[in-house]
């Protein structure tokens, strides 16, 4: 006689969603060619959250202790300044934030605001240290990218130091990744 293994619906569904959200943590930058015994971590450490449009998951100055990788939908990235609110990037699909604040010791450096319904998958901060601890190749890759992330909002912040537009009219300067460029 022939014993049968038996697998639950649930069983086989779980597997194949930890397959395909392993195979989409693969296209992450800095997930890329990290080895499989900690994508598998990665996967079973994730929690999966929906977010609604206008649901904030940080708000700048906050503290956070999470790392959140967008799945689905995307999200305004906001500073607030001494006189206004402004959205300095757009996060979609695959791209990633709360790193800054668990790799240095600051609150939220902005507010993240979905654009539409999206979802969500956060690793918390403990999780999250423990994959660096063993790779430090991707502390490398996530450290260029808070730099880039840091020059963008010091570039905008001295940029409303600077710039009065009661005094210049909107279309004088250009502000670009290279610079001020006068028109």
């Amino acid at each position: 006689m022939v014993k049968l293994s038996k697998m639950k619906l649930s069983d086989i569904f779980d597997q194949k969603l930890k397959l395909s959200i392993k195979n989409w943590l693969k296209k992450i930058d800095f997930l890329i060619d990290i080895p499989e015994k900690y994508l598998e971590e990665i996967v079973n450490a994730l929690e999966i959250k929906k977010i609604d449009t206008n649901q904030t998951p940080i708000l700048q100055g906050m503290i956070t202790n999470n790392f959140y990788l967008i799945q689905k939908g995307s999200f305004d990235v906001i500073i607030k300044t001494k006189t206004k609110s402004e959205k300095i990037a757009e996060l979609k699909a695959g791209d990633y934030f709360g790193e800054i604040s668990l790799l240095e010791p600051t609150t939220a450096t902005a507010t993240v605001k979905a654009k539409e319904p999206s979802i969500l998958y956060i690793l918390s901060g403990d999780d999250f240290n423990k994959i660096l601890e063993d790779n430090p190749r991707i502390l490398q890759i996530l450290k260029n990218k808070i730099a880039l992330r840091k020059e963008q909002i010091s570039k905008k912040q001295l940029w409303d130091k600077y710039y009065d537009r009661s005094i210049y009219p909107t279309n004088l300067f250009r502000f670009s990744k290279a610079g001020f460029k006068i028109t």
